[in-house]
């Protein structure tokens, strides 16, 4: 496979893994560490095939021979990189099962420190790809080998609406925005705040559950249940049809933030091109 394809394919699994991550109470504690550190290498590797970009970037990136598109991507994975070293970080320091030994004393600012980076990388990630979807384009058509035309571009335009309109949807429905808004609380000691989260997930659980223990429920959100949480508590029980309501659930929730991806990427697509054409001129508009 031809190093643009291994790319697409490492973005691909990037992509799926931090989603799953998301939601740490759902897969369980060894899941989420074990799924963590491999996010944390297929993102090394990524820097490391695009490490020839970077090196020519970079000493010239605030002199005219660089395009600000540039400039923004570049700036971008400045911030991304920060955001999952970040992440990494902090999730070994309050690590269950695999660094157990570099948990002391309480972990709350590492928490929430963690869970609002993660839900902030989320987005960051959908910019970085509505960034590069000409490339992603670019690269699938060399690989795939399909072409497109008028009737295709009229088509994405109609999947790009309803892509934006799902991630509208997922940001209002998982609360997002406030779940990233916790970092500008991170040092308040909030004891009524650390009882609740205890209670949502007495192991300390992760990612969905260490903030608000908010999550999908047959009744929309509440307090003090994580995915697949006491489905007394909804008067669902124990047996298979509570199982499956927390099975519906988790499959929304992943939607939700898939969708939130897809927004943020047609958002920063559409502001690219924009921003070119206004470059361009009206003459260039049309032609673009």
């Amino acid at each position: 496979m031809k190093k643009g394809g291994i790319k697409i394919v490492l973005d691909i699994i990037m992509l799926i893994l931090l989603i799953l991550l998301l939601d740490a109470k759902a897969f369980g504690a060894q899941f989420h560490e074990i799924a963590g550190l491999l996010i944390g290498a297929v993102f090394i590797s990524h820097i490391f095939l695009n490490w020839r970009f970077i090196r020519k970037t970079t000493p010239k990136f605030l002199s005219k021979q660089i395009k600000t598109k540039t400039r923004i991507e570049c700036l971008l994975a400045v911030v991304l990189f920060l955001s999952f070293l970040t992440i990494i970080v902090s999730g070994a320091l309050i690590s269950q099962v695999l660094f157990p030994h570099l948990r002391y004393g309480d972990t709350h600012v590492l928490k929430t420190l963690h869970n609002s980076v993660s839900y902030m990388a989320l987005l960051l990630v959908g910019f970085h790809l509505g960034l590069n979807w000409n490339w992603i384009i670019a690269t699938a058509q060399k690989l795939i080998g399909f072409k497109t035309n008028a009737v295709m571009g009229y088509i994405s335009k109609g999947v790009a609406v309803i892509i934006l309109l799902l991630g509208i949807y997922g940001l209002i429905s998982v609360n997002l925005l406030s779940d990233i808004a916790q970092i500008g609380r991170i040092t308040e000691r909030n004891h009524q705040f650390e009882e609740r989260v205890s209670r949502s997930d007495p192991s300390g659980g992760g990612i969905g559950t260490a903030h608000k223990g908010r999550a999908f429920s047959g009744r929309g959100y509440h307090n003090g249940a994580g995915i697949g949480g006491d489905g007394k508590r909804e008067g669902k029980g124990y047996g298979p049809a509570g199982r499956s309501a927390g099975n519906a659930d988790l499959i929304l929730k992943l939607g939700a933030y898939l969708g939130i991806v897809g927004g943020s990427a047609v958002v920063s697509y559409y502001l690219d091109r924009f921003f070119n054409r206004k470059k361009r001129g009206p003459e260039a508009s049309r032609l673009y």
